[in-house]
């Protein structure tokens, strides 16, 4: 299964990348678009905040493509109906095909909010949030959660059957709990339970890294698509890669060196483009250290990380990318 249905007349595909604060932004979203197309979340925003209309958190919320074919989702966090409502309403204006709420992010600087996860503590606020949305917003509204706050709170099932009855059009779970943050293994058996118990469309996330732990991670949880999250660090092209396996039984060849020399001398033009030349170069370092970390290389990657970190000149920055990458012939891919 290539697609899914999440209402009686939205079809998309199965593979999604996650919505990540601070990295899945406009300029990441149009870098990973070129590789396939899979549903690209734009990054996390908090409601507050959108409602206010500042031109920075409308750039978070830009539509990353002008097809229509290729639906548009954004994801929102909060805990107030009424903001979340508002803010829903500007995501579509906005071209939003989708809202998904966010019921899972464990950052202390948003539970400590009562909001992301927290959401799950409070199951009846959530439900309202949903109620709310639903019948007040026109178009699909979706949720992503962990398993529970922790062991002793796995409340996932009861809450996810509330939702779906609440009008929830699809739910994707990430298979830790809240205290977990990222550590140990994502459950994957646990989400195959869930997926026992909701007719809703079921997405996996958590610890799928490649084509082969997406393909393991379908046949454990039984769920309808995947989510892709840290693993596209540094490698854009993943969702898009994983998609083309699950619709064609196909694995695509790594990128070649100079597809990714151009892919981040690329995305180092759009950051500056979109933030300015300042505060576009510091936000390319993290993306810099990414991709070069999914290589291997007999140079040393700090010495050279160091030193492209200390240079805010593009013409400069970007010579020293393709000198790197394309003048060693000892750098090979990962895996």
């Amino acid at each position: 299964m290539s697609s899914i249905k999440i209402n009686s007349s939205k079809t998309i595909s199965n593979v999604f990348l996650a919505p990540m604060s601070g990295i899945t932004d406009y300029p990441f979203r149009v870098i990973s678009s070129k590789f396939g197309n899979p549903n690209l979340i734009c990054e996390m925003i908090a409601s507050k905040e959108l409602i206010k209309k500042d031109k920075s958190t409308l750039l978070r919320a830009k539509k990353h493509t002008d097809n229509n074919n290729i639906p548009f989702l954004i994801q929102l966090l909060g805990r107030n109906p009424d903001e979340i409502l508002e803010a829903a309403k500007i995501s579509v204006d906005n071209g939003a095909d989708v809202i998904d709420i966010n019921m899972g992010c464990p950052a202390k600087k948003v539970t400590s909010g009562d909001a992301g996860a927290s959401l799950m503590r409070e199951p009846k606020l959530a439900v309202s949030i949903i109620e709310l949305l639903v019948k007040k917003i026109n178009v699909p509204i979706t949720v992503k959660m962990r398993l529970g706050w922790d062991k002793d709170n796995m409340n996932v099932i009861p809450l996810s059957k509330d939702l779906e009855s609440s009008g929830m059009s699809m739910l994707t779970v990430h298979g830790r709990t809240r205290d977990q943050f990222y550590n140990g293994l994502a459950d994957w058996s646990y989400i195959s339970k869930i997926k026992d118990n909701i007719k809703v469309p079921l997405i996996a996330n958590g610890d799928i890294s490649s084509i082969d732990s997406a393909k393991e991670c379908l046949r454990i949880t039984k769920a309808d698509g995947v989510m892709i999250g840290r693993a596209a660090l540094g490698a854009p092209w993943l969702p898009g890669q994983i998609q083309s396996y699950i619709n064609d039984n196909i694995k695509q060849e790594d990128q070649p060196l100079n597809t990714i020399c151009n892919t981040i001398i690329t995305h180092y033009e759009m950051l500056l483009s979109c933030y300015g030349i300042e505060r576009g170069n510091r936000i390319s370092r993290k993306h810099i250290s990414w991709y070069i970390s999914k290589l291997n290389t007999t140079h040393d990657v700090k010495v050279f990380l160091s030193e492209i970190y200390k240079q805010t000149n593009p013409i400069k920055v970007k010579s020293m990318i393709k000198s790197y990458l394309l003048s060693n012939n000892e750098i090979y891919l990962n895996g």
